[in-house]
C-alpha cells in the first residue's frame, strides 16, 4: 500500500521503477549489505518505488545463500552478464552465466526476470545482422520456462545516430524472430565525465527509435534526481527520470519526434510537468492513465539506481509524493 497523498499518474507512471543497484558505484555496498537494504526496502514505505534487485551473474549463487532460510517472498533479479569482445564469447558467457542461475535461483529464493549485457563493439560495428544474430544467441542461451527480459547495451554518447539505428532494427528484427523472450537496448544516461553523458539529443534519438521500432528502453545511471539539472561536479547538466519517462509517453501518445522530444528532456521547469488523479500532462500535451501505463510496458521498463532515496527525496521536494 502506498501512503500519503500521492496522485494515481504518479504511482502508474512510476511504480516499480527502480531496479536497485546499491552494490554498484556510487554506493558500492558489499552484497550482503545490498541485499539487506533491498529487504529493507521491500518491507517500507518506498517499496511502491522499487522494482528488481541487480547483481552481477556469476554472484547469484552468493545471494541465494543469503537467501535461502529467509521466508519472504522470492527476489526478482536483474542479472549482469560480463562483457564481451566477439559474437562467439558473447554466446560462450551466457551459456556459463545460465548454469550460475540454476538452480541456485530456484534453490535461494530468487526469481530472475532481466538479463543485461553489453553488445560487443565488433557486433555493433556489424550492422543490423550482426545485432539480431547476437541478440538470438543470448536469447537461444538463456532459453527456459521462465519469461526474461534480455537487456543488450550500446553506447549512446557520441554514437552516430545511423549506428543506433542499425542496432534497435537489429533488435527489433530479433523480437520478430524470437517473441518468446524479448530484448531491449539499455542505455546509460550519466558518467564519470561530461563527455560520458548522452546528449539530450541523443538520448531522444534513442526514445524515438525506440517507439518507431517498438524496442523498449532499459535505463542506467546517472538518474538519481527526477528533472533535468546542472552537476557541479560534473559542470554540466545531467539528465533527470521523470524528463525520460514524460519523453516515453510523449512519443507515444502525441507522436513527438526528435526534436520535440529533446525539449521534453531539457526541460528543468517542474511546472512543464503535471500529475493529477486521472492523468499527465508536459506543459499542454494531456496523457490519460492508459497511456501512462503503456509507457511503461513499451517505451522505458525502468532504470538502475544504487540509491532510492535520492530520486524519492527528488519527488518528495516537487510534492509529488509525502
Amino acid at each position: 500500500m502506498v501512503t500519503g497523498p500521492m496522485r494515481q499518474s504518479v504511482l502508474v507512471l512510476l511504480s516499480r521503477s527502480i531496479d536497485y543497484a546499491g552494490m554498484f558505484p556510487p554506493a558500492a555496498l558489499p552484497l550482503e549489505q545490498a541485499a539487506a537494504r533491498y529487504a529493507a526496502l521491500l518491507a517500507g514505505p518506498e517499496r511502491w518505488l522499487l522494482g528488481r534487485f541487480v547483481c552481477p551473474a556469476m554472484r547469484v549463487s552468493e545471494l541465494g545463500s543469503l537467501r535461502a532460510a529467509a521466508s519472504s517472498p522470492p527476489t526478482v533479479l536483474a542479472v549482469l552478464g560480463p562483457p564481451a569482445a566477439s559474437l562467439d564469447e558473447l554466446a560462450a558467457s551466457t551459456a556459463e552465466v545460465r548454469q550460475h542461475l540454476h538452480p541456485p535461483v530456484g534453490d535461494g529464493g530468487l526469481a530472475v526476470d532481466q538479463y543485461e549485457v553489453p553488445l560487443p563493439a565488433a557486433v555493433i560495428s556489424g550492422g543490423a545482422k550482426a545485432v539480431a544474430e547476437a541478440a538470438s544467441a543470448v536469447t537461444g542461451a538463456l532459453a527456459g520456462p521462465r519469461r526474461m527480459l534480455v537487456a543488450l547495451e550500446a553506447p549512446v554518447a557520441g554514437s552516430p545516430p545511423a549506428v543506433l539505428g542499425e542496432v534497435i532494427h537489429g533488435l527489433a528484427s530479433a523480437n520478430q524472430a524470437s517473441p518468446a523472450t524479448p530484448v531491449c537496448l539499455k542505455v546509460r544516461c550519466g558518467g564519470s565525465t561530461a563527455a560520458a553523458i548522452p546528449t539530450v539529443e541523443e538520448l531522444a534519438n534513442v526514445i524515438a527509435l525506440g517507439r518507431d521500432h517498438g524496442v523498449l528502453i532499459k535505463a542506467t545511471q546517472g538518474l538519481h534526481h527526477p528533472l533535468r539539472h546542472r552537476d557541479e561536479t560534473l559542470g554540466c547538466p545531467v539528465h533527470g527520470f521523470l524528463n525520460l519517462f514524460a519523453a516515453a509517453v510523449l512519443a507515444r501518445t502525441h507522436g513527438f519526434d526528435g526534436h520535440r522530444l529533446a525539449k521534453v528532456l531539457g526541460d528543468e521547469d517542474p511546472a512543464s510537468f503535471v500529475f493529477t488523479e486521472s492523468g499527465f500532462a508536459w506543459r499542454d500535451h494531456p496523457a490519460s492513465l492508459e497511456a501512462l501505463a503503456a509507457a511503461r510496458r513499451f517505451g522505458v521498463t525502468s532504470f538502475g539506481s544504487c540509491s532510492v532515496e535520492e530520486p524519492l527525496e527528488g519527488l518528495r521536494r516537487l510534492g509529488l509524493v509525502e
